[in-house]
């Protein structure tokens, strides 16, 4: 098992960005607004002659080597006719001057394979090692009963992982786990019981032990400085990269991450906590 996580997402707010179709409500901005329950909507659900699609145009080639989309409601794939996948290309995305030949450009990332998508988990990810300006996000679920795509959060990033051997993540057990469900509860008078579901997230505890190297140390103190203070504690926290489960977490402890076990001349061994929160998803939308 080996934890990956990703910190910054290509996607950010100024980024221009392409749609076939787009609700006038749930609209394609809603792509990056790092709140994966206000998503972005299609106004219909493609098939695989004719794929929904989005595209965004990065301004200047990066290398991607993580595409994550979370909070989507496409069904648990393969069906016939769907489609789920990356492409990639230097020219332009469609709509645009220039427009890339995106039907002959071969696809970096099939998130529709077997072993991809899990059933009634709404979140996807793929690791790739490519580089390019634009790149295209094809969708089609034709059964889908919503009449619709919905993408809560698209991330075109880089993975990464603790590097230092003295790091060794784990889950950490006898923990308070997720799910967390919010829901609106009421009784009446009567004891009758009235349950509205709204939403969902997840809780992890994630302890790093044995950091006794002082260059593990220095990496964690690099970690949490970078996330807490450029991403706001955000990011795609992926517990184990031979799992198809990813995440788009919030650090909720701010501070006490460590407990000094040992000290010594020669030997400090630490054990690090973080407590992780997914971001919500999956409220109910008009």
């Amino acid at each position: 098992m080996t934890m990956l996580y990703s910190l910054e997402n290509f996607i950010n707010s100024d980024t221009p960005l392409f749609s076939k179709t787009e609700d006038t409500l749930y609209v394609l901005k809603n792509l990056y607004a790092e709140r994966p329950s206000y998503p972005y909507r299609t106004t219909a659900v493609g098939s695989g002659a004719s794929s929904e699609w989005v595209c965004v145009d990065l301004e200047s080639p990066k290398n991607v080597t993580l595409v994550s989309v979370f909070n989507h409601n496409i069904q648990y794939l393969p069906v016939v006719g769907g489609v789920f996948r990356l492409k990639g290309c230097d020219d332009a995305c469609p709509e645009e001057a220039g427009e890339c030949a995106w039907g002959d450009q071969p696809v970096l990332v099939d998130l529709s394979v077997a072993g991809r998508m899990i059933e009634h988990f709404r979140n996807t990810y793929g690791k790739l090692d490519s580089t390019f300006q634009c790149w295209l996000l094809e969708v089609a679920d034709p059964t889908n009963g919503d009449e619709h795509i919905e993408l809560g959060e698209w991330w075109l990033g880089q993975w990464s992982k603790f590097t230092t051997a003295d790091c060794k993540v784990h889950l950490q057990p006898g923990r308070a786990d997720g799910p967390q469900y919010f829901m609106g509860i009421q009784e009446t008078h009567y004891g009758q019981d009235w349950h509205s579901y709204y939403s969902a997230t997840e809780h992890f505890s994630i302890t790093l032990k044995n950091i006794n190297n002082p260059d593990a140390v220095d990496e964690m103190h690099r970690f949490l400085t970078v996330v807490q203070r450029d991403y706001g504690g955000k990011f795609v926290f992926i517990p184990d990269d031979t799992r198809p489960f990813c995440y788009y977490v919030i650090i909720k402890n701010i501070s006490d991450y460590a407990n000094r076990l040992i000290y010594g001349d020669e030997v400090e061994l630490r054990e690090w906590r973080l407590e992780l929160k997914t971001l919500t998803e999956g409220i109910k939308l008009i």
